[in-house]
């Protein structure tokens, strides 16, 4: 990973559970017990892993792809890029 893909999916916002701020629950891998009144809040990435409430893993660009689609690395570059 360059270092401006880095910088990208660091500064990547994801939804993540408002009780319990980590993104695992939201997307159902790991429920908090306060799940089924929770709503979503945006992290970036950055903010997540120095929290350190998930294994960082959870949180790699592949890991994000799998579960929302999309590549955090290379948000904002041009169709031509790729």
């Amino acid at each position: 990973m360059t270092r401006t893909e880095r910088k990208r999916w660091l500064n990547y916002e994801l939804d993540v559970c408002d009780k319990c701020l980590r993104a695992v629950c939201w997307w159902g891998i790991f429920y908090c017990d306060d799940y089924m009144s929770a709503g979503l809040v945006k992290k970036k990435v950055s903010q997540l892993l120095k929290m350190g409430r998930e294994h960082k893993s959870y949180l790699s660009p592949a890991m994000i792809y799998k579960h929302i689609g999309v590549r955090p690395e290379r948000e904002g570059r041009k169709v031509a890029d790729e």
